[in-house]
């Protein structure tokens, strides 16, 4: 029994071993059993059939269907028919797997899949030439004028641009692009300046008075020269002009409202060099038709101011080197005249809110003046006068109330002018140093005490008053004799 179980493992041995085995069929037989290459020659190498299926063999490889002659750098399918083995070149699988889809790029669409892809561009942005690159390489190409419609720039630096180009809104930092629009608004309101060379005196025949060679203002004229024509008797033909066989307006003031505010300096000239003119006239003119008027602003250069003319009431006016200036007030006596009853003052009302006039007779002739009794603190006095002594002495009262003359000689005190009612007048008489002087006074104005004429004192240097009362005819009066 033990011999029994023994036999029944071996076997089982030997059936799992054989069922390890390679097997043929029946109906093929093997007839080299044992491999003849030793274990080295056999190692990294494969086990298969010959040619002819009969025998087993060491070979370098899986046998393929077809030889491997002229297959090198080839990738292996299985044929169309799916019977075989086939080699081919990559570009003939490349070939073989666009077959399969329509023309143009191939892109990996994800999942393992292959996707054809096309380039395409933006009308007048960017533009792409053979984008599904069969007839060649795609061509990318930006066009000579973009459109940004509807699209924003927000950075870059740009060497050039387009004048119609149009910003999405107005600048905000350094460096951003300036608009029209923006430019305009900062420029409202502000006038121009300009220079031209020369400038009219007077009226001219702009089309004749403004050709090369023409002399202006002591300016040779030369063409494109700038003329400020700023007399014309039609005030709408006044502006800047270019000389030329034609002259016709500068085109930085061609139309009306480019002249209005303008400041214009003058470089030459016997009359305008160096003066500025200043075009008073608003905007909302027409050109050629509304008044284009200029005005000097400033005087031209006329070297440094040494003196402050005056006349009539003040003297002096010279100026310092430390820039002061004296004026003095001419005295009274040396007027021309007197104030006539129609002069006029200026006087500051009493609410003190503005200046009114009054006349030399309002003046002098109120009743704050005249009906109101004062009290003088300080001396008030006539100013005494020297008559000229001659034969006949004149004595015009409105001038000399106080008066004085030496007799040099026997004379006659001619009538007096100028009486006013209720006026005193005093004539201080001085005999000269021979003395003996008499003066006449029969004239029949002056009138003594008992109708009788004083008899002056005849001592040399001797000293007469005589004082009068005028009722505006005679001249009444009483004499002092002798002072000494």
């Amino acid at each position: 029994e033990d011999g029994l179980d023994r036999l029944t493992m071996i076997t089982q041995g030997l059936q799992e071993e054989l069922d390890r085995a390679f097997k043929v069929s029946k109906t093929n037989s093997i007839t080299t059993p044992e491999f003849t290459e030793n274990a080295a020659a056999r190692a990294s190498k494969a086990l298969g059939f010959s040619s002819d299926g009969n025998t087993l063999a060491v070979v370098d490889g899986i046998i393929l269907p077809t030889s491997l002659s002229g297959a090198a750098a080839k990738m292996i399918r299985v044929n169309a028919g799916e019977t075989a083995y086939e080699f081919q070149t990559p570009a003939q699988t490349f070939t073989n797997l666009l077959a399969t889809e329509s023309n143009g790029l191939i892109a990996h669409a994800g999942s393992g899949s292959a996707e054809p892809r096309t380039i395409t561009g933006t009308s007048n942005q960017i533009t792409v030439a053979n984008g599904d690159g069969v007839s060649g390489n795609p061509t990318l190409s930006i066009p000579d004028a973009i459109t940004f419609t509807g699209k924003t720039v927000t950075a870059g630096t740009f060497s050039g641009m387009v004048a119609t180009s149009t910003m999405a809104g107005n600048p905000t930092s350094n460096l951003h692009i300036a608009t029209k629009q923006y430019v305009d608004g900062l420029l409202a309101g502000l006038a121009k300046r300009g220079t031209v060379r020369a400038a009219t005196t007077a009226n001219i025949t702009i089309a004749t008075a403004l050709n090369n060679g023409d002399t202006l203002d002591g300016v040779t004229l030369a063409n494109g020269n700038l003329v400020l024509v700023k007399n014309q008797s039609t005030a709408s033909q006044n502006g800047i002009y270019v000389v030329a066989a034609t002259p016709a307006r500068d085109d930085l003031y061609d139309a009306y409202d480019e002249h209005c505010g303008a400041l214009i300096h003058v470089e030459e000239g016997t009359a305008n060099a160096d003066k500025l003119f200043h075009c008073t006239s608003n905007v909302g003119g027409t050109l050629d038709t509304t008044a284009i008027v200029w005005a000097n602003i400033v005087p031209g250069s006329g070297g440094t101011v040494t003196n402050v003319a005056t006349a009539g009431l003040a003297s002096g006016g010279a100026i310092t080197g430390a820039g002061t200036v004296t004026v003095s007030i001419t005295a009274q006596s040396a007027l021309s005249a007197s104030p006539a009853a129609a002069d006029q003052f200026a006087v500051y009302d009493a609410s003190a809110t503005a200046h009114k006039k009054i006349t030399t007779t309002e003046l002098f002739a109120a009743d704050a003046l005249t009906a109101t009794a004062r009290e003088y603190t300080k001396t008030q006095n006539f100013n005494m006068t020297t008559l000229s002594d001659g034969a006949n002495i004149s004595w015009d009262l409105s001038a000399n109330q106080v008066a004085t003359v030496t007799l040099a000689g026997n004379r006659t005190l001619d009538a007096p002018s100028n009486q006013v009612a209720g006026a005193t007048y005093i004539l201080i008489v001085k005999q000269d140093g021979t003395g003996s002087r008499t003066l006449n006074t029969t004239a029949s104005a002056y009138k003594f005490p008992g109708g009788t004429e004083p008899t002056l004192s005849t001592g040399a240097n001797a000293v007469d008053i005589l004082t009068f009362v005028s009722d505006g005819s005679s001249m009444l009066g009483v004499a002092q004799l002798n002072f000494s």
